[in-house]
């Protein structure tokens, strides 16, 4: 995945963290936090997942707020078309 003590590696890990730790299953949490990672970063890269039951794949949209101190303070993760 990201390479440790990377900028993305941080990133990630604390928005996974703070989302499991409201109430996020360990699947959903990877998946909020890599969209966190990509879309916060600008990397040209867009995480779609299409839930079961679904027609369509929908883009994963995570936005939070770190503080200095690399924790994530608030989030909220969304699926749209």
């Amino acid at each position: 995945m990201f390479k440790e003590g990377t900028a993305f590696f941080k990133e990630y890990f604390a928005m996974q963290q703070y989302l499991k730790d409201i109430g996020f299953s360990a699947a959903d949490a990877h998946d909020a936090a890599m969209a966190y990672v990509l879309d916060k970063n600008k990397t040209g890269v867009t995480l779609m997942k299409k839930e079961k039951g679904d027609d369509e794949f929908k883009t994963m949209k995570t936005k939070g707020t770190m503080n200095s101190d690399d924790k994530v303070t608030d989030a909220t993760s969304t699926k749209c078309k």
